[in-house]
């Protein structure tokens, strides 16, 4: 079956940056963004007298960097992996391209972006506004609040510059993000909607679509420990614990919400399928009972009926791959050891009576 779909029909912000679908370019490129913005931020730095290297603010491009590449890939091969379940659905192209393509058209819109990016970035500049630009009368107030009396960098236009430049980017980047799982969310809830083709065979047929949800939550994991050392350096390590408690619950709703859509279609085609064999035991007892019509001996029909209740019994639900949940427990970890590591260098730095 030909490809459906073409990628190259939906495009979204970021898809420019990537005019190439290989993993080495996407790559590539991310690194070059981490770079410059590395660069620059150290040029940023230099007139403000910010301790730039023993100051986790350089983890600012990094993060960037991990979430652009993330959104590259994912960039590249989603319209894909919709290609390679479309065999999963018991309709014909122009019934599933009517149910997907208007909702691939809502994944690519960078409207909604914009929205999460606006709640994302107007709290964070006014609490480094507020924090670092000087002579802004509540200061004194958001020290205490975020930092606990004591700033990170030193108060001044340069740190103001710094802090908002890594953290717009960032903001915008994680905007896209959430605003594609919440599209994919919705993508997955409708095609669960569709009659599967062979629901015996669904769950090993929809693996492709669980390994790109299982992809993304991965890498939002992995990324946000990078997020939580720099935020917590730079706007407090207040903020940076609610953010971590955010950034973990967001990644384990990335992976659980799709995995419960598809589980409860797959249930629902599952219980369809046993009530049906059950259905052609209670005809095979009408006739043996009327004695009409009923075969000399039912006891050959029986055995298959068995077999395919116990078969249907049998019907997988649960759409996963072993392998990409190892790779998901291990990201989960990083962010709850990135608190760790905070907690153990600041017990380390308390002076000892």
């Amino acid at each position: 079956m030909g490809e459906m779909l073409d990628g190259t029909d939906y495009e979204t912000w970021i898809s420019p940056f990537f005019p190439f679908d290989d993993y080495a370019s996407v790559v590539a490129v991310s690194a070059a963004v981490g770079i410059a913005l590395f660069v620059l931020g150290y040029l940023i730095s230099l007139p403000g007298e910010i301790d730039y290297f023993q100051r986790s603010v350089y983890l600012g491009p990094f993060a960037a960097f991990g979430m652009l590449a993330a959104l590259g890939m994912a960039d590249s091969v989603y319209a894909d992996v919709w290609n390679e379940v479309r065999h999963a659905f018991d309709v014909d192209e122009e019934a599933y391209c009517a149910v997907v393509c208007p909702r691939l058209d809502r994944v690519y819109d960078v409207r909604p972006v914009l929205g999460y990016a606006a709640v994302l970035v107007v709290p964070y500049l006014a609490i480094v506004v507020v924090s670092y630009l000087p002579a802004v009368p509540l200061y004194e107030s958001v020290e205490r609040v975020f930092y606990g009396g004591d700033l990170t960098y030193p108060r001044g236009i340069p740190t103001v510059v710094l802090l908002s430049l890594f953290g717009v980017v960032n903001a915008i980047l994680i905007a896209t993000i959430i605003h594609g799982f919440v599209s994919h969310l919705a993508l997955v809830r409708a095609v669960s909607e569709l009659r599967f083709r062979n629901v015996y065979s669904s769950a090993s047929d929809l693996e492709p679509l669980a390994g790109f949800t299982m992809a993304g939550a991965t890498a939002w994991l992995a990324g946000a420990s990078l997020i939580i050392l720099w935020m917590q350096e730079g706007i407090g390590s207040t903020f940076g614990t609610v953010l971590l408690f955010l950034v973990v619950s967001v990644g384990i709703v990335f992976f659980v919400a799709p995995q419960l859509v598809l589980h409860d279609a797959l249930a629902d085609a599952k219980r369809d399928e046993i009530v049906s064999v059950q259905a052609q035991y209670d005809d095979l007892y009408e006739q043996m009972a009327a004695d009409a019509d009923a075969p000399a001996d039912p006891s050959l029909q029986l055995e298959v009926l068995d077999r395919r209740l116990e078969n249907a019994r049998s019907i997988s639900t649960w759409v996963y791959d072993i392998t990409s949940i190892g790779k998901l427990a291990a990201a989960s970890a990083l962010p709850w050891l990135t608190l760790i590591q905070k907690l153990v260098s600041t017990a380390q730095s308390v002076p000892v009576p």
